[in-house]
């Protein structure tokens, strides 16, 4: 609907024309409506593609929102808006299925695990930049539990410390994200396999930054036994908090001064 300002010129949709104001035009600019109307993208042959994109789409949006909620306790370390990213993964995962019908396929982590695995939550500060000696992650399915191999660190050589701030842990999350498929009747995706909710996360202690710390292994496990069922993967992401003691003596992670990733999927 088109509304008239205080000085009685108007903007917005009128019949087949949209009127707006651009930036260095003193007159109004109107605007054809052009594109597919919502009739023809749901019913014309000539959009046949279309609809199968966007019914495929629906499932690209559904993994990307498990894997996210499958590393929902490291989220806060992000510092960009990473699910448009998410999703492009996801999308890869999905046309790495050639098994399918264009239209319907299945999103098949399970299958395409490698595709995920690396996943940074951070463009500025990558958990690489902060730590340059990689983590080393196995999976024990039948267990419900992996074991994550810490390097060294020895500070302001393999690790190194942007925020300045005394204090540091890491965090680990075990957690785990089912296989979607399509659902015919309802035109919709949802999981293969139930959400088994065994979710756990791991913190090391608080560490001063001065010093070394020697390689250590931890290892996180489901907060409960369970099956798994073949279409479940195991996803597991870390990543580093660094703190400053408040007057109570207690350690506040401070906003914007961590960084995390997708560790792997098993």
């Amino acid at each position: 609907m088109a509304t008239v300002d205080d000085d009685f010129s108007f903007k917005g949709p009128l019949g087949k024309f949209t009127f707006y104001k651009m930036k260095g035009v003193n007159k109004l600019v109107a605007r054809s409506k052009s594109g597919p109307t919502a009739d023809q993208i749901k019913n014309d042959p000539a959009f046949a593609g279309s609809r199968k994109v966007n019914a495929e789409w629906k499932g690209v949006v559904k993994l990307s929102k498990a894997i996210r909620q499958g590393i929902t306790k490291i989220d806060h370390l992000r510092d960009y808006n990473y699910p448009p990213l998410l999703k492009r993964v996801t999308s890869n995962i999905l046309k790495a299925n050639t098994e399918g019908t264009k239209g319907s396929r299945s999103l098949l982590l399970s299958k395409y695990r490698f595709l995920a695995e690396g996943f940074n939550l951070n463009t500025a500060r990558t958990l690489e930049s902060i730590i340059s000696s990689p983590f080393q992650c196995s999976i024990n399915r039948p267990a419900l539990s992996a074991t994550i191999d810490i390097p060294e660190l020895l500070p302001d050589i393999n690790f190194r410390n942007p925020f300045k701030l005394p204090l540091y842990r890491l965090i680990f999350h075990l957690d785990t994200v089912s296989d979607f498929h399509y659902d015919a009747l309802s035109a919709n995706y949802y999981p293969i396999d139930a959400h088994p909710n065994i979710g756990n996360t791991l913190y090391t202690d608080w560490l001063p930054f001065k010093n070394a710390e020697p390689a250590t292994s931890v290892t996180i496990h489901a907060k409960r036994m369970t099956e798994l069922g073949e279409h479940t993967s195991i996803i597991i992401s870390g990543g580093v908090e660094f703190g400053m003691p408040d007057a109570n003596g207690m350690v506040e992670m401070l906003q914007t001064s961590g960084c995390g990733k997708v560790l792997k999927l098993g």
